[in-house]
């Protein structure tokens, strides 16, 4: 992660928001640090849509929303959705350190390639 233009994956679910404020609520950021830890705010930034990130608020009229807390306007990020690392930022006074992570599009066949690996090695 120190490098910018590095490329990550994500390994797990991540649940994220489209509204800043509320990952400053979960981050710890303004409490005491225990045992020299550090808050670290990941900025996710699409510039087209991604199959692998899920908006779980209310797309439509037509479409209730999934989230069973509409305010946070959470978005889920699935394993192995790849990132380029664009900006690192300290920490100040005001901010948590922040890294800033622009989705890097991969083939959609990618995806379902994964899972078909997967469900051939359990066979």
């Amino acid at each position: 992660m120190k490098t910018l233009s590095s490329v990550i994956e994500t390994r797990n679910f991540s649940s994220t928001s489209k509204n800043k404020i509320v990952p400053s609520i979960f981050s710890g950021f303004a409490a005491p640090r225990l045992d020299n830890l550090y808050s670290v705010l990941l900025v996710f930034e699409f510039s087209s849509p991604c199959s692998t990130a899920i908006d779980l608020t209310q797309v439509s009229d037509r479409l209730p929303t999934i989230s069973q807390f509409e305010h946070e306007e959470e978005v889920l990020i699935l394993p192995y959705t790849l990132f380029k690392v664009t900006k690192v930022t300290e920490e100040t006074d005001t901010e948590p350190f922040s890294i800033y992570l622009q989705n890097v599009t991969a083939p959609e066949q990618s995806l379902i390639s994964f899972f078909r690996i997967k469900l051939e090695d359990i066979k």
